[in-house]
């Protein structure tokens, strides 16, 4: 949670609830936000996509029907928390939720013969027919409706902050599953709520409301390339992508007189002589349509190293036109800055670079030690080199898949249950096993982030001096006796809705053992379902190269995972009270200690949290 400027908001209580609406969806798409935090990867509407898409590839036979349960389960959930759709399809909600409880699959015991021929039953079963009816209501009514319920929260009932932010959730998701890209709906959040313009209604929302047509736009988009695009200029690769090459800026459009486009077209380099310019690019914002532009230019480098592979067809940073909306001299013009990769939005630890890397490397010592962790020495060796690809890598769909063999290769060996299983049994317990602590560490820097160093220094210190600064905001949020602190702390914070929020969600939630286990066994029944989605995209990827338009925000989760598995690796290597001689002794010690937390918590549920039991209950250890 970053520090935001308001000071173009006027400071009256019917503005809270549109600033927490504002400050959400900023939360949501900074890319120092944390896992938890981030926009869901799917809301109701397109659980229901999801859900027909799924059956079709199953239909198909590149999915096996087994593949519909956990979205089943994820749907019947969603659904039961959504008043949008539940509004849209009430009439036919009774009936949607009982066709998905009772729906059964057969799995077929012969594994060679899951073919097209004999999953077709899926395809036209009755249960798919009503699904997909439902999903064709929701495409026309859910985004207007959505839009409709949000300004009527915040509006007529801005007590109802829970509401509020779980439809702001569903409206950040609905936005990029409709084709908004995070970079657009960031830059249009941040110009319009903290930028010059005066907050002074939540009527405005209308406005903001505005910026997202559901239409998509004809675009240019202009890149520098290197000389040898002039060699390929003619080709049927680049008649087909509409794209052309340029020598000078002739042909690019009208002569502006805004500065950043001049310098862009006027200033050629040797490396990036030419002008690619990519023509009639069908997207809703301009960072979409450079992301595709990109995906066009990267295949044609893919198809001249096919058999040529010492060429490599560079490009420079892009610089975008829009000739069918207004905005100067008849003419949108945008340079787009440089997007951050899904890849790389993770927050990194650059305090001490020698210290994390002497630990790294203290644990494959410590792997390497003797003959029975030898296999892991080489597992964490090429875990560590795929996570490397994955780095490297310039498309989302090949930095999912060395992602997910990077977190596979470390894996204990499958006995019994099958790949899936065994992935999600085995990487849960380390997800869930840090979850409280990531939420209270996420809850600290936050707080220091909006209070000056003094002030915070000062909150600090009210607090036991035994415990260090995580412990210590976690005392405050689970005991009662610090709600004087807290109120203190939510009373300087100024025009700041989400951190009060967060602050009051957090205390419902991490007071008493019951509470406790609730959050956990929510949040541990989440992961296993997201670790199923992106094992399934990974098999439609590996087996048929199908697109999937969430896969970059797969990624920025597989990525969050696979961090947590390996600092928690390395947490075991140096602090852990047993014999470490191998990963799989990890991975069982992090099972156990996980299921003994959760057992404690199910076996003490009238507990409330006390300065000597707190960390026992919040993090599973004394």
């Amino acid at each position: 949670m970053i520090r935001l400027n308001c000071d173009n908001w006027n400071e009256t209580d019917n503005l809270k609830s549109f600033l927490l609406f504002a400050q959400l969806i900023e939360e949501m798409l900074n890319h120092h936000t944390i896992d938890s935090y981030r926009a869901p990867v799917l809301n109701t509407h397109s659980l229901f996509d999801e859900f027909v898409d799924v059956n079709n590839e199953i239909s198909t036979g590149y999915l096996k029907p087994i593949s519909l349960l956990p979205i089943k389960d994820e749907l019947l959930d969603s659904i039961e928390n959504d008043n949008v759709a539940k509004k849209i399809l009430e009439g036919h909600i009774t009936h949607i939720e009982d066709t998905l409880k009772n729906l059964k699959v057969k799995t077929n015991p012969d594994k060679n013969k899951i073919n097209a021929e004999n999953n077709t039953e899926y395809r036209y079963a009755p249960h798919i027919k009503s699904i997909e009816i439902a999903k064709q209501i929701l495409d026309r009514h859910y985004f207007a409706q959505l839009k409709s319920d949000l300004l009527d929260l915040i509006t007529n009932n801005p007590n109802e902050k829970e509401k509020i932010t779980l439809l702001t959730r569903s409206f950040v998701t609905e936005l990029l599953y409709i084709g908004y890209s995070e970079e657009y709906i960031y830059h249009v959040t941040k110009n319009f709520f903290f930028g010059k313009k005066r907050i002074t209604s939540p009527t405005q929302m209308s406005k903001f409301f505005s910026q997202f047509p559901e239409t998509k736009s004809n675009w240019t988009v202009v890149f520098k390339g290197a000389t040898e695009f002039d060699n390929i200029k003619h080709s049927r690769v680049m008649q087909n992508f509409k794209i052309k090459v340029r020598k000078t800026r002739v042909g690019i459009g009208k002569k502006r007189k805004i500065k950043e486009e001049n310098l862009f077209l006027s200033k050629k380099t040797v490396d990036f002589p030419l002008f690619l310019i990519c023509e009639e690019v069908s997207a809703f914002d301009p960072y979409s349509a450079k992301r595709q532009s990109e995906d066009f230019l990267r295949f044609i480098n893919s198809l001249a190293n096919h058999n040529n592979h010492k060429i490599l067809l560079g490009i420079e940073k892009p610089i975008l036109f829009n000739e069918t909306l207004t905005y100067k001299e008849n003419k949108f013009f945008m340079r787009t800055k440089p997007t951050i990769e899904p890849i790389e939005k993770i927050l990194d630890n650059s305090e001490d670079f020698e210290q994390d890397l002497n630990r790294l490397t203290n644990v494959f010592i410590k792997m390497n030690s003797s003959d029975s962790s030898a296999s892991s020495f080489y597992n964490l060796m090429y875990s560590v080199n795929s996570h490397h690809c994955a780095l490297k890598s310039n498309t989302s769909d090949h930095q999912l898949l060395c992602l997910w063999t990077a977190i596979e290769t470390l894996l204990p060996p499958n006995n019994n249950d099958s790949l899936i299983e065994n992935f999600v049994s085995s990487i849960s317990p380390f997800l869930g096993r840090e979850y409280i602590q990531k939420l209270i560490e996420d809850l600290r820097r936050s707080i220091k982030e909006q209070l000056t160093e003094a002030a915070y220094i000062d909150f600090i210190s009210q607090f036991p001096s035994e415990y260090n600064e995580t412990e210590k905001i976690a005392l405050c949020i689970s005991l009662t006796e610090y709600d004087h602190s807290l109120q203190e702390l939510c009373d300087t914070l100024g025009k700041n809705s989400l951190l009060p929020n967060r602050i009051y969600q957090l205390t419902k939630k991490l007071r008493k053992a019951k509470d406790i286990e609730k959050t956990l066994r929510i949040h541990n029944e989440r992961v296993k379902l997201q670790l199923k989605r992106i094992y399934r995209v990974r098999n439609l990827i590996t087996h048929k190269g199908k697109p999937t338009e969430y896969v970059p925000r797969l990624v920025e989760n597989t990525h969050f995972y696979y961090h947590i598995i390996i600092n928690s690796v390395i947490k075991k290597c140096y602090n852990s009270n047993y014999p470490i001689s191998s990963l799989e002794d990890i991975f069982a010690l992090i099972k156990f200690e996980h299921e003994s937390h959760i057992k404690y918590l199910t076996e003490n549920s009238t507990l409330e949290c006390n300065r000597s039991n707190f960390r026992n209950l919040l993090f599973g250890y004394p």
